[in-house]
């Protein structure tokens, strides 16, 4: 099957394995690879001028990060998520960033509040205007900005090995509701409460944006014919 989503941009890499690594990742992240597509090794060799030994290092890595499923003389494939595992990913995130936005009351700089407030516009517009792409790349630049602003790289590194899972159910979504204008006024207090020190209001509203996520997100996987029991 010719997977005709996959690109590579003409960067240097140490490796080609990290070459292949690197671009299944980023686009799994951002739900360019919809879970369930499966691909061959020798496929993905060919279309990404490589042979098949750099793709089966990544393959396996990915496999060990839960980003693929492998498929026994057949390949891999995108795994899904069960809504277990969502719960899962989303209660990690709740507990990480009430302790980002703890250290970034104390921490951050007057330049990373301001690409905070920016950064939420820019999502805002984006939902206006129906754009994913736009939508899904400054909402991570959000919340990077966040950890950043905590200036703690051990937990930075957490939140990133959490995000990978985003794609998954960005994937599910063809276009863009105005539900997620509710997340975008959920970062705007965040910030409110950062510029006041107001650390119990913050936390308050993190958990507030946690139950928005999971609910939106539940809304669309079942748009999209997911038959979970979401009341599990």
């Amino acid at each position: 099957m010719k997977s005709k989503c996959l690109k590579t941009d003409k960067i240097e890499f140490s490796t080609k394995s990290e070459l292949v690594y690197k671009t299944l990742k980023d686009q799994i992240i951002t739900g360019q690879l919809k879970p369930g597509r499966r691909f061959s090794a020798s496929e993905l060799a060919v279309e990404l001028g490589v042979s098949r030994t750099p793709v089966n290092d990544a393959v396996r890595l990915l496999a060990d990060q839960g980003l693929i499923r492998m498929l026994p003389n057949k390949g891999f494939e995108i795994k899904s998520l069960s809504w277990t595992e969502i719960e899962e990913v989303m209660h990690i995130r709740l507990q990480l960033e009430k302790l980002a936005v703890t250290w970034a009351i104390n921490r951050a700089s007057a330049e990373k509040i301001k690409e905070l407030v920016h950064l939420s516009g820019l999502m805002r517009k984006a939902v206006l205007e129906h754009n994913k792409r736009d939508y899904y790349l400054n909402n991570n630049l959000f919340h990077n900005t966040l950890y950043k602003a905590a200036r703690a790289p051990r937990l930075f590194d957490l939140h990133q090995r959490i995000w990978v899972y985003e794609g998954w159910y960005v994937a599910q979504l063809d276009g863009l509701s105005e539900r997620l204008l509710l997340l975008c006024d959920d970062h705007d207090e965040i910030i409110s409460a950062m510029l006041k020190e107001n650390t119990s209001k913050a936390h308050q509203v993190i958990e507030r944006h946690v139950q928005n996520c999971l609910q939106i997100i539940s809304e669309n996987l079942r748009a999209a014919g997911y038959q979970y029991n979401f009341n599990a």
